[in-house]
Order: C-alpha cells, then sequence, then structure tokens
C-alpha cells in the first residue's frame, strides 16, 4: 500500500434548459371517436375533412349521413340505407359511401348532399382503391406501396 493522501476530486456539472419549438400541425386522420356528442345515436364511421366532418349515424330507425362543420353544426343530411356503413376518401380527395355490395360517391355542395355515381363493391376495389399515391404524373398502386 502507497503511502499518499486521499485525493478529493469534486465536479461541477452545470445544467442549461432547452426548448426546442416545434412546428404547428393539423391533425386530420386521428380525430377523436366522440366527434358528435349526442347521447341517442351512434356514429359507425366518420371521416374528418378540412371543409367539415362527414359522419354515419345510426339511429334505431333511420340511417343518415350527415356533414357537420368544425363546430358540429349540422350542414346537411341525406336518409342513406342501413347497408351503408364505412366512409373512404380515395386519392383524388373523393369521398365514397361503402356496403359490403356497393359504392357511390358522396356528393356535397355544403348545403345538401346526394350520392353520385355508384359502382359493385368488386369494381371500386379493383379499380379505386388500389391507388394509394398520386401526383401530376405518376399513379402508385397498393401493390407496390409494401415492397
Amino acid at each position: 500500500m502507497l503511502n499518499s493522501p486521499s485525493v478529493l476530486i469534486s465536479m461541477v456539472t452545470i445544467v442549461f434548459a432547452k426548448s426546442n419549438r416545434l412546428p404547428e400541425v393539423t391533425v386530420i386522420e386521428n380525430a377523436p371517436h366522440l366527434a358528435y356528442e349526442n347521447k341517442e345515436m351512434w356514429a359507425s364511421d366518420y371521416k374528418v375533412r378540412e371543409e367539415g366532418l362527414f359522419l354515419i349515424i345510426d339511429y334505431p330507425y333511420s340511417h343518415l349521413l350527415l356533414f357537420l362543420n368544425h363546430e358540429q353544426d349540422t350542414l346537411a343530411q341525406l336518409n342513406i340505407k342501413r347497408k351503408f356503413d364505412k366512409l373512404y376518401q380515395d386519392v383524388f380527395g373523393n369521398l365514397h359511401l361503402l356496403s359490403v355490395d356497393s359504392a357511390y360517391q358522396v356528393l356535397c355542395d355544403r348545403r345538401s348532399l346526394s350520392l353520385g355515381f355508384g359502382v359493385s363493391i368488386e369494381t371500386f376495389r379493383q379499380k379505386l382503391e388500389p391507388v394509394k399515391i398520386l401526383t401530376d404524373s405518376i399513379m402508385v398502386l397498393q401493390k407496390y406501396v409494401n415492397m
């Protein structure tokens, strides 16, 4: 054992707070499930878009497609068949109402809703649903997205 005095080393650590400012973002796909707060109805599907919310509402004796502004005021509604239970937005920005056997384009002029062009669900799944990315010169289909 060496005869040396004990050496005491002290260290001072200075920590500075640093904050990072994140850019502003708008979340449009992960909207809350309770987008329309009415205890007597059930929203089976919804889409949040820039112009407002589209909801499929199931009442006990009716089935509605509602168009609401972001303050949840009803701007337009359309009675639909009970078989329609899904909303789908394609890469062109069009909204479609889907059932197990058919798909219809939803037309909205901010005061009224109507169903436009309709096709079988097989045709819709073969022709429109596989298109995942669209630019002015390129169209990417689903089979190439996950390669």
